[in-house]
Parts: C-alpha cells; sequence; structure tokens
C-alpha cells in the first residue's frame, strides 16, 4: 500500500513538471508570436510566425543523438532536473530581454529554450516508461498527453489575456516597444521555471535505475548509424514515428497559417480569439488523450490510430469551407479530438517495442524524425507565403493540402493495420457487457515469433485476446468454422490458421512457419471449447509446431467468460451474477515466457496457476455476503427462496429480506461485539439469523450443539463472544435428550428468538415490509446493511475435531464469496425461473458445508433452499426430497449409506434428483455401487477443509462433446475413486512430507493446497499457535495433512490423512488401509473403526472397533488366517453398538482414540 502511494506521488510530481515545462516553453512563444501578430500581417506574418516555431524544432533535430544518449547514460530525472535548472536561467535572460527591448535577442532566445527541452523530452518519455507497467502505458501515454495540451491550452489562454491586458496599456508602434509593455510576464515565466525546477528535485527514482551505463559522451556530429538502426529494430517503430511527424507537421502548419487565413477571411484581429480557436484543437487533443486514457486500462488500443486519422481527414477537409469562428472553433475542435486518439496510442507503441537499455536514443530519435518533419512544413509553409509576394495563392490552398497528407497517412494506417481497425470495432460491440482487466501484458514478447497458450472457454476468446495484444495475433482455428461463408473473408483478413483432425500436421507447420517468420500465434492446446468451465487435458500437438523454432511459450488464462452467452454453459444453468457490476467482469492473466521444450502437461500446470492470479483479481470486484443478499432478494421478488421442512414455512425473496431486516435491527442493539454466537439448527430460523448477523457487519460463529458441552464452552471461550442467540424451543429438545446447554452457556448473554419475535409490533413489520418491496436495491442495501471489507471476518467455524481438538477457522467475505462463485461455476446449477434446481440443505450450519454450500450459495445465487434440520432423520430428508422436488443434495457417505439401506426408501423418492455430492469423509465403493444401483442417481465425491471454505475438489457430470470437424468425445468430470479436479482458480501441488519438494505426477505425497478462498490462519487469541500455511513461489498454501496424488488429467485422488497413520514398529501403516482389508474379508457387512493408540514395545499398536454381534476370538481367528501384513492386524478388537459420529456425519475417531487409551490404561492398572 506505502510503495503504490510513493508511486502515485512521484507521478503527480511528475506531471506537474510535465504541465510547467511545457508551460514555460509556450508562454515565451505565445508572447512572441502575439508580438508579430499585433505588428506584421500577410506573408511577413506567416514567414515570422513559422520561424519561431522553427527555432523551437531546430535542437530537437541537431541534438538528437546527444539527447538520446544522455538520457540512456544518465538517471534520467537527473536530466530533467538540470534541464529545469536551465530553463530557469534563459527564463531570466528572457525577462532581461523584454524590459530591454531586445526584440530580436528574445525571438532568437526561443532556441536556448527550445535546446534544454531537447534534452528533456527524451528522458520524460524515458521516465514514463520506467514508472508503469508496460500494460499501462497508451493509459499514462494519455495522461502525459493530456497534462501537456492542459498547459499548452491555459498557457495560451493565460498569456494571450496578460497580453491584450497589459498591451491595452499603450500604442506601441514596433515589436520592440511591445515586449517592454509586456515585460512582466518574463517574471512570471521566471516563476513558473523556479517551481518547476524545485518540483523536479522531488522526482523519486525509477525502478529500473541503477548504475548507468558508463558510455562516452557524444558529440552532435557524432554518426548517427546506429540511431536509425535502433529506429528500424522493429517495424511498428518507424511507421509510429511517421504517424506522429505527419500529425505534428499538419499541426505547425495550421498554426502558422491560421491567424493570417483568420485575418483576411473573418477579419479578426484580437489575440484571444485567434488563439481561442487554435486552443480549441488542443482542447480536442486533450478530449482526445482522457478518452484514450479511459479506453485503453491495461492494453496498447491501436484501433485508435486508424480511427483517428479517418477523423483528422475529414475535420481538416470541412475547416477551409467554415465562415464562422463557432465552427471554425467546433472543427479544430475536432481535428483535436480524433488526433489525440492516436497519439497515445503511437508514443505507447515506440516505447513497448523500443528496446529498454536504449530507449533514451530511440525517443531522442523519435523527436529528431517529428522535428524534421514539422521543420519541413514550416518550410513549406514559408515557400508558400514567399511566393504569395508575386503569385496570389488561395489561402485555403494550405488546408486542402494538409487535408490530403492526413488523407494518404489514413489509407497506410488502414492498410498497415486492418485488424487494429477490427479490433477497436469488436472491442465496441463487446463493451457494453464486457469489462476486460489484464495482467502480466508485458511479458509478451514486443518482436518476434511467440506461442501463446491457454484456456478454451468460450467463441469469442480470440477477440479478447486480440483486444489487449498490442501485436496481431495469428488464431489456429476449427477447419468447419473457417469455412463458414460469412466468416471465411473477416478470418483470411485476420490470418487465421484453419486446424482439423484430417489436416492438423499442415496446420500445425503453417504455426510454425508464422513463428519463424516472427508473428505472434495464439493455440488452444485443449481442442474445443470447454463444456463444464475446467480445463481438459492439453494436446501435444504444440510441440512439434514450436520445437526448433526458439519461439517462446506465453501461457496465458482468461477468466470471467465461462457462463457467458458465448461459453458453452447451458442457457438454464448460466450463472445470472445478479450482485456484480452491470459489466461481465473478464480477466487475462499472461505468464513469463516458457522455453520451446515445455511440454503439454507443464503448459497445462501453467495455466492452472495463472488462474489462481485471475480469480484473485476478481475478487477485488466482489461484494460483501450482505451487499449480495440483499441485492439477490430483490431480485427473486416474490419467487419462492427458503422453505422450513420442519413449520412448513415458505419464503419469497422479498418476505424472507423483510424478516432477516427486522431480526438485524435487534442485533445492532443488544451486542457490541464484532462476532455472534448461534445455537441453531438447519431451519428457518437459523438461516434468518445467519443472514441478519451477517446485514449488520457482524461475524457469525456457529457453535455444534453436537458436540460436548466442554468444546462448546472452549468455542465460546476461544472466539471472544458474549452474546449466542438461539431457540428456547430448541433448547427444550436437545436437554430432552439429555444434553443441557446451561453450562456451556453460562458466560455467555443467551437471546432467544421466541422473545425477538413478541418485541416486533405490528407497525414496525408494515414499515418494513414496504421499504423492502418499494425502495431500489442500492438505497435499500445502504440503509438495511453495515458496510463491511472483504478482508473483514464473515463467519468463524471450528474444523471437525475428528481427531483432536476443534481450531477456530476465520473466513472472510472474500474467502466465503470466492469459494461460492467456485462451486457455482462446477455445479452449473439450472437458474432459469421456470426451470431452476432446488437445494436441499441438511448439513448443519455450524458445518463448513452446510453454510457454505448449502445455506449461502442458494441464497446468494437465487436457488431454493429446503431446510431439514437433522440429516440423520433419513426419512425425513427423503421425503422432503420427494416432496418439494430437489434437484441438488450434499451429504456424507453414511447419510447415503443410510438411504440406500432403509427399506421403508423408495427407489422413487429422488426421482427428481440432479446432482448429489459426498463429502467429509472417503466414499466407499460398497456404497457408491448401492446407492446407484437403488436409485439410479450416480454419486459425486468432493474434497473440502474448513480452512479453504471449505470446497477444493469435485467430481461433475461428463459432459458429452462434438465440436465441429473434430471426433466426438466426451469430457470427463467424474472419475471414480478420485475427488474430482480442483475448483477454477484453486491450486493444488503434491510434496514430501519431510522435505516439502514438489513430487513427480501420480506419486502419493502431502497434499498442499491454495486459492481466494483460502482461511488467513487460525483463531490464536491468547498466544501465537501454529500455523498449517506454507510460503512457496510466491503462493501461500495451505497443508492439508492428507495424503494423496494428482494424475495426469487433475484428477485428486485421497489416499489417507497422515494422522490417520499408525507408526508400528517403525513402520506408518495407513489406518484406514487396515479398515478397507479388514471389511474385505468379513463377508456380512460390519462397520469397523481403526485407531492408533501407544505402545510401550512398538511405538503404536491398533484398536479395531467394530460393530457385530461376532466373537472376538473367531474375528482374530479370521483375520490372522488372512493374508492381512502383520502389521496390518490389529493389536485389540473391541465390539461397539455403534460408530461414533460428528454432527457432520464424520466419524468421531478423537472419541475412539480416548477409548482405546482408556482400554489400555486399564489394562496396565
Amino acid at each position: 500500500m506505502e510503495q503504490h502511494e510513493g508511486k502515485l506521488r512521484g507521478l503527480s510530481i511528475y506531471l506537474l513538471v510535465l504541465f510547467l515545462n511545457a508551460f514555460v516553453d509556450l508562454g515565451h512563444k505565445i508572447t512572441i508570436q502575439n508580438s508579430v501578430f499585433k505588428m506584421e500581417s500577410g506573408e511577413t506574418q506567416i514567414l515570422l510566425t513559422a520561424l519561431v516555431n522553427a527555432l523551437i524544432l531546430i535542437p530537437f533535430i541537431l541534438l538528437v543523438v546527444p539527447a538520446g544518449k544522455i538520457s540512456d547514460r544518465f538517471a534520467k530525472r537527473m536530466v530533467m532536473r538540470h534541464s529545469a535548472a536551465v530553463a530557469v536561467a534563459v527564463a531570466l535572460l528572457v525577462t532581461l530581454s523584454y524590459y530591454q527591448g531586445w526584440f530580436e535577442i528574445a525571438f532568437a532566445l526561443t532556441l536556448l529554450l527550445a535546446i534544454q527541452s531537447a534534452f528533456f523530452s527524451p528522458a520524460k518519455y524515458g521516465y514514463l516508461r520506467e514508472q508503469v507497467n508496460l500494460s499501462q502505458l497508451t493509459r499514462a501515454n494519455g495522461w502525459v498527453q493530456a497534462v501537456t495540451i492542459i498547459a499548452i491550452l491555459s498557457g495560451m489562454f493565460l498569456f494571450s489575456l496578460l497580453f491584450e491586458w497589459l498591451y491595452a496599456g499603450g500604442t506601441p508602434e514596433t515589436p520592440e516597444a511591445v515586449i517592454q509593455l509586456v515585460a512582466p510576464l518574463g517574471w512570471l515565466l521566471t516563476l513558473l521555471a523556479v517551481a518547476e525546477w524545485w518540483l523536479a528535485g522531488y522526482l523519486p527514482d525509477t525502478p529500473e535505475q541503477g548504475e548507468p551505463a558508463q558510455a562516452p559522451l557524444p558529440t552532435p556530429s557524432e554518426p548517427r548509424r546506429s540511431t536509425w538502426e535502433l529506429l528500424r529494430s522493429h517495424p511498428t517503430i518507424p511507421y509510429s514515428i511517421l504517424g506522429l511527424s505527419l500529425f505534428w507537421g499538419i499541426s505547425q502548419v495550421s498554426i502558422a497559417a491560421f491567424p493570417a487565413f483568420a485575418k483576411a477571411e473573418l477579419g479578426v484581429t484580437n489575440t484571444v480569439v485567434i488563439q481561442g480557436i487554435l486552443a480549441a484543437a488542443g482542447a480536442g487533443i486533450l478530449l482526445g488523450s482522457l478518452l484514450v486514457a479511459r479506453i485503453s486500462r491495461g492494453w496498447i488500443e491501436t484501433g485508435l490510430i486508424p480511427l483517428g486519422a479517418i477523423g483528422l481527414t475529414i475535420a481538416l477537409l470541412l475547416i477551409p469551407s467554415a465562415h464562422s469562428v463557432t465552427t471554425l472553433s467546433l472543427l479544430f475542435l475536432l481535428s483535436g479530438l480524433f488526433g489525440g486518439l492516436l497519439l497515445a496510442p503511437l508514443n505507447a507503441l515506440i516505447q513497448y517495442h523500443a528496446p529498454p537499455q536504449q530507449l533514451g536514443r530511440v525517443l531522442a530519435g523519435n523527436n529528431w524524425m517529428q522535428n524534421v518533419t514539422m521543420l519541413s512544413f514550416l518550410a513549406a509553409t514559408m515557400g508558400v507565403a514567399l511566393l504569395e509576394r508575386t503569385t496570389p495563392i488561395d489561402p485555403t490552398l494550405l488546408f486542402y493540402t494538409i487535408a490530403l497528407i492526413a488523407g494518404v497517412s489514413t489509407v497506410v494506417a488502414l492498410w498497415k493495420m486492418p485488424q487494429s481497425l477490427i479490433r477497436l470495432l469488436v472491442r465496441l460491440l463487446f463493451r457494453r457487457r464486457y469489462q476486460i482487466h489484464v495482467d502480466g501484458l508485458e511479458q509478451v514478447p514486443t518482436e518476434g515469433g511467440a506461442l501463446l497458450l491457454g484456456n478454451h472457454i468460450s467463441w469469442i476468446d480470440w477477440a479478447m485476446l486480440q483486444i489487449v495484444s498490442p501485436r496481431p495475433i495469428r488464431f489456429v482455428m476449427e477447419q468447419a468454422l473457417y469455412q463458414q461463408r460469412w466468416l471465411r473473408p473477416f478470418l483470411d483478413l485476420v490470418g487465421v490458421i484453419p486446424i482439423s483432425n484430417r489436416h492438423s500436421r499442415s496446420a500445425l507447420q503453417r504455426v510454425r512457419q508464422q513463428l519463424n517468420a516472427g508473428e505472434l500465434v495464439c493455440l488452444f492446446p485443449e481442442g474445443a471449447i470447454s463444456h463444464n468451465g475446467q480445463l481438459r487435458p492439453f494436446r501435444r500437438g504444440f510441440e512439434k509446431a514450436v520445437s526448433g523454432t526458439g519461439a517462446p511459450i506465453i501461457p496465458f488464462y482468461i477468466h470471467g467468460l465461462w457462463g457467458s452467452r458465448f461459453s458453452r454453459a447451458v442457457p438454464s444453468r448460466r450463472p445470472l451474477s445478479l450482485y456484480r457490476l452491470p459489466k461481465r467482469l473478464v480477466h487475462i492473466a499472461f505468464d513469463a515466457p516458457q522455453p520451446e521444450t515445455l511440454t503439454a502437461r507443464e503448459a497445462q500446470q501453467r495455466v492452472e496457476q495463472l488462474s489462481l492470479r485471475a480469480w484473485q483479481q476478481e475478487s477485488v470486484h466482489y461484494p460483501c455476503l450482505q451487499q449480495a443478499w440483499v441485492t439477490q432478494a430483490k431480485q427473486m421478488g416474490l419467487r419462492n427462496a427458503l422453505t422450513d421442512l420442519v413449520t412448513g414455512d415458505r419464503f419469497s425473496g422479498i418476505k424472507l429480506l423483510i424478516a432477516t431486516t427486522l431480526i438485524a435491527r435487534r442485533i445492532e442493539r443488544q451486542s457490541d461485539n464484532a462476532r455472534i454466537g448461534l445455537l441453531l439448527p438447519t431451519t428457518a430460523a437459523g438461516v434468518i439469523t445467519n443472514l441478519a448477523i451477517l446485514m449488520r457487519g457482524r461475524c457469525v460463529v456457529n457453535l455444534n450443539y453436537s458436540a460436548s458441552t466442554e468444546a462448546i464452552a472452549d468455542a465460546i471461550a476461544l472466539s471472544e463472544i458474549d452474546t449466542v442467540y438461539t431457540s428456547a424451543r430448541f433448547l427444550q429438545k436437545l436437554k430432552e435428550k439429555g444434553k443441557s446447554m446451561e453450562p456451556a452457556l453460562a458466560a455467555v448473554k443467551v437471546v432467544n428468538l421466541e422473545s425477538i419475535k413478541e418485541e416486533i409490533s405490528t407497525l414496525e413489520r408494515i414499515y418494513t415490509a414496504l421499504m423492502v418491496a418499494l425502495l431500489p436495491t442500492p438505497l435499500l442495501s445502504r440503509l438495511t446493511t453495515h458496510p463491511s471489507t472483504l478482508e473483514q471476518e464473515a463467519a468463524i467455524l471450528f474444523s471437525s475435531g475428528s481427531e483432536g481438538n476443534p481450531k477456530g477457522i476465520p473466513l472472510s467475505h472474500r474467502n466465503l464469496m470466492g469459494n461460492i462463485q467456485q462451486i457455482m461455476q462446477m455445479l452449473q446449477p439450472r437458474l432459469h425461473p421456470k426451470a431452476h434446481d432446488i437445494m436441499l440443505g441438511s448439513l448443519p450450519l455450524f458445518h463448513s458445508f452446510g453454510l457454505t454450500a448449502t445455506t449461502l450459495m442458494p441464497l446468494l445465487e437465487g436457488i431454493p433452499l429446503v431446510t431439514a434440520p437433522d440429516p440423520t432423520d433419513t426419512m425425513s430428508v427423503v421425503n422432503a426430497i420427494e416432496k418439494h422436488q430437489a434437484t441438488l443434495y450434499v451429504g456424507t457417505p453414511t447419510f447415503l449409506q443410510w438411504m440406500s439401506r432403509n427399506h421403508k426408501v423408495q427407489p422413487h423418492q429422488l426421482d427428481s434428483m440432479r446432482i448429489v455430492v459426498s463429502g467429509a469423509e472417503p466414499l466407499k465403493l460398497a456404497v457408491r455401487e448401492a446407492f446407484e444401483s437403488k436409485f439410479g442417481k450416480i454419486i459425486y465425491e468432493g474434497y473440502g477443509a474448513t480452512e479453504m471454505s471449505p470446497a477444493v475438489s469435485v467430481n461433475i457430470p461428463d459432459e458429452p462433446l462434438a465440436d465441429c470437424g473434430m471426433s466426438p468425445m466426451s469430457q470427463q468430470g467424474n472419475r471414480i475413486g478420485s475427488v474430482g479436479r480442483p475448483l477454477p482458480g484453486t491450486l493444488l501441488r503434491i510434496v514430501d512430507r519431510e522435505s516439502l519438494q514438489p513430487l513427480p505426477e501420480g506419486e502419493d505425497g502431502l497434499i498442499l493446497m491454495a486459492g481466494v478462498q483460502q482461511m488467513s490462519g487460525y483463531l490464536c487469541p491468547q498466544q501465537p499457535c501454529s500455523q498449517p500455511l506454507i510460503k512457496q513461489d510466491g503462493v501461500s498454501w495451505y497443508s492439508s495433512g492428507d495424503k494423496g496424488h494428482v494424475d495426469a488429467e487433475g484428477f485428486l485422488t485421497i489416499v489417507d490423512r497422515y494422522a490417520r497413520f499408525a507408526k508400528v514398529g517403525g513402520e506408518m501403516v495407513s489406518l484406514t488401509a487396515v479398515e478397507e482389508q479388514i471389511r474385505a474379508l468379513l463377508e456380512s457387512e460390519i462397520e469397523v473403526a481403526a485407531v492408533a493408540s501407544p505402545d510401550l514395545r512398538k511405538g503404536e499398536q491398533i484398536t479395531l472397533f467394530y460393530c457385530s454381534e461376532i466373537e472376538k476370538t473367531a474375528l482374530a481367528q479370521q483375520i490372522r488366517s488372512s493374508n492381512l501384513s502383520p502389521l496390518m492386524v490389529p493389536a485389540r478388537l473391541e465390539p461397539i453398538e455403534e460408530i461414533p459420529l460428528l454432527g457432520s456425519g464424520k466419524r468421531n475417531y478423537g472419541v475412539m482414540k480416548q477409548w482405546a487409551a482408556s482400554i489400555e490404561a486399564t489394562k496396565n492398572t
């Protein structure tokens, strides 16, 4: 943050220095020109006006080499400061000449001011290149151009106004008398020059400044061949310089010829009017520059160049036919506007393509060419003026001539960059719906062959890439699409390379040829547009195409187009993004150039890493949860948003928002603590209270009512809450089950929802209902919610504690919003009002999946939610699915197994189910097969961690794929035995547990994960605690403690938790493997659970708990007689009635470890 503020301050000082430099130079020139205007007329006026402008240009021509080399040799800020000091000295000489009436000397001093500017100019543009990213060059140049034009406009106006005011005080008859009359202007010039010099001393060092290269100082006569070679180092540079030179040459003719034209044709003699009309052109350049700065956010918009050339030509053609001050002012404004559109992109292209170490010389060469051109145009103007003494010449001839030159330039621009204008038109076509952010554009080489490789998410990926690239891109496109008659002429114009299965070899050969020819080529190695938003495995064809070319490979990632109408997202599943900005945000991230030896798998990994960057950038634009909720509720309107299974109450979006608003007011009055506790089941009351707390900008802390009272009390102390919202009816039910909450809640204020409901009057209900129904969303959100930051805590959850004490995990608004968006992209729920999904939410609110995936996600994305408070009540859950035709369900393997085993559950009751997701613990093959056999539904296994908000990966339905011209395929989304591919924007890395070094593909190791949904760290209010976060390669990774591997297609397979290992006799034994092996030995379905307990002789031993009436001895004999490894044979067998479960449905291994330790202790005593 401090670095950003320092950079902003430095740029502000830089722009002020530029303003004052242009202001001083122009002030003196305007004073001389106005003196000439007052005393001379006709061809003499044109000659002297042209001559004073020529004096400004000559130093830029003669000093091109010294100025460029000095800019490259010394720190550019020092060059600017010394130039400003020279300007102070010259300003003092100018002032002296004014007071002495030395008109000729004052006239000549214009040359000295120009000399200091000649050294100042390459340094100022080089300094800009070092201060800003390449992706921001056009925008920065637009601001520089705007500041310069503001200086010119204000200088023209101020000095002309002061000139006329001082001139009115006398009746001078000679130019000498005129400058004596306006001599006080010299002190103004001196004061401004001193301010410029003083500010230049505060310019910060640029990032690239270090020890300057020690090169001998050049002389004016030094051969300039090397400079011209630099100007030709890239084909874009000379054309850009030519465009700039012609524009400024045309401008010089207009400035020199217009005063005489206005005097003769319009009879104007007031210098303020003359300068005002000319200033209109400057105002136009200012508007054009500001427009460029607004349009070119993160890339160089070269399409503005031909557009500006066309507009400039038309404006110049119309000027001679104008006969009023108003019309002329408007035409000069338009000419400046279109000129401003092309100036900044042309300057940016020169800076972008110039070698960084020789940038000063390139910019000096640019100045030289521009000034030679301007001087040539002025010489031609002076020649016409001299010719007019003997031959009458129509004064409009000069304007028609420069219009013709502009017209020829326009034709050249259209010929050289047709794709740029097309790109601009495409961008204008998409600008109403898409806002593009680009990161890493500077990684794309400015010249030479290079291959772009990235994800293929939509039909307009090519357009997004071409919009942001300053270079034309040759795209590899499917042959069948290329052959469309209405598209082919356009595709040929932009150089598309068609490809198909039958002709892939020839297409790849063309790619190779284009790379060798120095072209920028883009290839989508997935081979087809994604059908589910995920990356498909990269094909290896590009490896042959790029091999031996020496061309670098630039991975890229496009984020934000999945779900658009141009993607393959099914329309009814397309995310509405209702609470986002009006425009769809598209993020494009480029990676650093990679060698040509990059393999397909390595390229895919680089693209996956870029996805993290893109999602993190997008997350900056997320609304906080409460804002998203209010917006979505208003969008839902009277459509059903929530149904309570217990009470039967149904809430529309508006009704639910009314309820949450009423509760939120009470929360505001009853507690000042930023964290609020809740002890509520998954009911409408629980959902409403969670939303109400979030609306007040507070953090929700849902307590695990299935835990022990000691654990609840510890959670209250850890989260430092002082108020808990609950229900008297719910507390009574818990008490009836033998679980009193009074000891756990003794230290906090308990607020019953029943009492809050009684406090709300009928009048308040009516008032709130009218407010929610009638007020526009922005105003309603401001009145009913308390603002939060994205980094602010939104929820504190507690880890399951299945193998130890639960940990407090704070999750921010960014974490939860990011994970919701990731899940939405993966599951693609149907959102159309007439064909929408319905979520059955039965997981408890204290469960991470229960809060994020089955509560917040449906409510914030417009998916109707049905709440079932008890996931262990199988019949209630199944009946709710059947009654409400629920289509989405997230549960644990235990709950799904109960559905399969319960004979009262009929197969047809789950007919409405579209997606069933299993998580929290491994899904056994037997459970999967039994469920699919009974209900005909596939279980899609997922994986997550509370520390990751919680979703990390998930299997999804396979998508049939048949791209035009390509052989039919299926985009695999589900792989049995795995937990799916990582969610978009989520990275996985498998490392050695000890060294943390990455392991080869397919090898088991510790699973690290990273993403926008990752927590910042555990709650440690009293003292520092161990954090599971690891920093590698600039990325913060969460160490999961799980063991697994990622296969070649990106599917993650979990082997076990490292905590679920027993060290027996020095060997690590997987307890999960022990359970699976013993379960396979037994013919009948017996639930078993293995835990490790201390052993004095072997270090640890295995205790096996089992649910069966089988005798210990018989079971032990059956295990010993099997081929089971001796290390996996349990030391103890303990029968129990049932495997203990947590409230989330996970097995409570922590309790069983305590049992095993207790049994061992009893034995030893």
